[in-house]
Parts: C-alpha cells; structure tokens; sequence
C-alpha cells in the first residue's frame, strides 16, 4: 500500500473541492455527483429553516430541478484552505436566469473521504446574500 503524506493529500481535496465548485458553472446534476459520497449531507445556509439533503438522490432532485431553472452559474472562488481532510473556501456564488440573479457571499466546509465529499456546508457572510430582479 502507498501511502500519502499530508500536504500531498490536503492538495488533492483542495483540488476536488475546487473543481467541484467550478463544474456548478456546468449547470449539470450529473456531473456533480460525481464528486459526492452516495451518503453526502449538504446544508445550503446556516440557519435552522435551511435545506438539508442526504443522499445523492435527494441531492439530485433538489440541486438538479434548481440548475435546470437557471441560464448561468457562476462560482468565484477567492481563497481555499485546507486541513487534513477539511476544505474550507471563500467564494461567491451567482445564479442568474430571466427572473434576475442570486448572488450569494459564502464560506463553504467540506469534508472529504476517499476521494469523495461527504459534508459540505454554506455560511453566509451577514447582509451579503442578494436577489436582484431583472
């Protein structure tokens, strides 16, 4: 068995992590699971009336209906850190259809396990979320 020293390891979920975040701009479910654990939890948002899916199933049907909704996604990733098996990015991410645009400031952790992301969760910077009709 090889081994993996760490920082080979911390930049290899760095790198899945950020590639994930970059295929949202794909606007394609399939392609993001992907990346995800048959098990993953994801919270959008750190507040008790927040979506909670478990599974890639429930995964799919929430995010896909959502980004078949949408013309253009657009994650802008400003800093990632990493320790051990936690990811934790800076970004911003923008939802834009004929309805307008979402624009949402976030901290984003992730957990990831064999290659896989098993946990991720949104913080919203305060006062920074956004919707602006068209």
């Amino acid at each position: 068995m090889t081994s993996i020293d760490a920082d080979s390891l911390e930049q290899q979920n760095i790198a899945l992590v950020t590639r994930f975040c970059k295929s949202w701009e794909e606007a394609d479910v399939s392609l993001l699971l992907e990346f995800l654990d048959d098990a993953v939890f994801y919270q959008m948002w750190d507040s008790d009336d927040a979506i909670k899916v478990q599974g890639k199933v429930a995964f799919k049907e929430v995010v896909g209906g959502f980004l078949a909704s949408m013309d253009t996604v657009e994650f802008e990733i400003f800093r990632t850190q990493c320790m051990g098996k936690i990811v934790i990015n800076e970004r911003t991410d923008r939802f834009i259809n004929e309805g307008g645009q979402m624009v949402f400031s976030v901290t984003g952790v992730f957990v990831v396990e064999q290659g896989r992301i098993v946990y991720w969760k949104d913080y919203l910077f305060p006062g920074k979320g956004e919707q602006i009709p068209s």
